[in-house]
């Protein structure tokens, strides 16, 4: 009723407004003063709403919002579109698909895997990155590992592993347990050990070499040392040690304190200060002092003084002269005795202690004999 208040009109609940159900409506824009006053039904109403919500709200069924959106809260969403999108000090949990670019202005912290073709950036900090290629200008990593690690440079403060497969390395120094390479080449290359099948260079400067087997063309070593090194060929300068068992030693020179020879052949010369041995067949020894301490023995031994202690001999032609203090044997034919004093021993029964078949002379007093003469017949 018309003189009623609103306030005094009875109460319909919202499950009973019907589509038809009228509002009242005051049309401002209407011309005529008497028909401003206007009705609207239940959807009438409804169908402005949709068309008034799509221009300043998003639907339930999607939509397109037009500038900034500003969430306090969360938001909770299947897929979405963002042209761009800022996330000031917040959390995002479940799955993010960025299609486009995406980029960070400080730093992410990500608890679970970040996925793409590509990911680029100035620095990250991963505790773990895996791919089938990741590529960059500069990587800090505390560990990469995976089936197999490839790229043009890597500088590395540490590399540990089982097994590295690098084709170069490069670096001041190099250092580790065990190291398997194909070719290791640098300026210098120093270690406590290296295990190589093979090492070819130039040059090689090794403090220690050791191992099974060691050949090359051309070996430079300051100390070569082991229980037994071998060799076809060896050029040394100096060769110093305990004990050395070489089959075969040749050079213009070989010099030392000691050498303990199976057999030697020396076309040219032996030289040493002191040469020692059990036996020293040789064809001709010469020298300005030769001290054999036992025997000096040959076929002929020939020179211009023999200083003896004792000298024992079968047979000897001596050319020029034989002296001594005391010469004792028990035979001995000269062409020519001469001496101080001739002593004989008796002859045993008819065998004669001299026999001379020239002439014996003495000095200016005569030749003197002393002792009894006994003349056989």
């Amino acid at each position: 009723m018309a003189n009623r208040r609103i306030s005094e009109l009875p109460l319909i609940e919202g499950a009973q407004v019907a589509d038809a159900d009228l509002f009242t409506l005051v049309h401002v824009y209407e011309v005529d003063p008497s028909l401003k006053n206007k009705k609207i039904t239940i959807s009438g109403f409804n169908e402005y709403l949709k068309e008034y919500l799509k221009v300043y709200y998003v639907t339930t069924s999607g939509g397109t919002i037009n500038g900034s959106l500003n969430v306090q809260e969360t938001i909770t969403a299947a897929t979405g579109i963002f042209g761009n999108i800022v996330f000031p000090n917040s959390v995002i949990s479940g799955d993010l698909f960025v299609y486009g670019s995406g980029y960070f202005g400080s730093g992410i912290s990500v608890t679970g895997t970040i996925s793409g073709q590509t990911v680029t950036g100035l620095t990250a900090n991963f505790i773990t990155l895996s791919g089938t290629t990741v590529t960059g200008i500069t990587a800090n990593f505390v560990t990469v590992s995976g089936t197999t690690v490839t790229g043009n440079t890597g500088k590395f403060t540490s590399v540990t592993g089982g097994t590295a497969g690098f084709t170069t390395v490069t670096g001041t120094t190099v250092t580790g347990t065990t190291g398997n390479f194909v070719t290791i080449s640098g300026t210098t290359v120093t270690g406590n050990t290296g295990q190589f099948t093979s090492v070819t260079g130039g040059a090689a400067g090794f403090t220690t070499v050791t191992g099974t087997t060691l050949t090359g063309t051309t070996a430079n070593f300051v100390t070569v040392s082991g229980t037994t090194v071998t060799g076809n060929t060896g050029k040394f300068t100096s060769v110093t040690g305990g004990t050395a068992g070489f089959t075969t030693v040749t050079g213009t020179t070989v010099t030392g304190t000691t050498a303990n020879f199976v057999s030697g052949a020396f076309t040219t010369q032996v030289s040493g200060a002191t040469i020692t041995g059990t036996n020293v067949n040789a064809t001709n020894i010469t020298g300005v002092t030769i001290v054999a301490t036992t025997t000096l023995s040959g076929a002929t031994v020939t020179g211009n003084a023999g200083n003896f202690g004792t000298f024992q001999t079968n047979t000897g032609i001596f050319t020029s002269g034989l002296s001594t203090n005391t010469i004792t044997g028990t035979t001995a034919t000269f062409l020519n005795i001469t001496g101080s004093t001739l002593a004989l021993t008796a002859g045993s029964g008819s065998t004669p202690a001299l026999v001379c078949s020239g002439v014996v002379s003495g000095n200016a007093g005569g030749f003197i004999i002393q002792g009894p003469l006994i003349i056989l017949p």
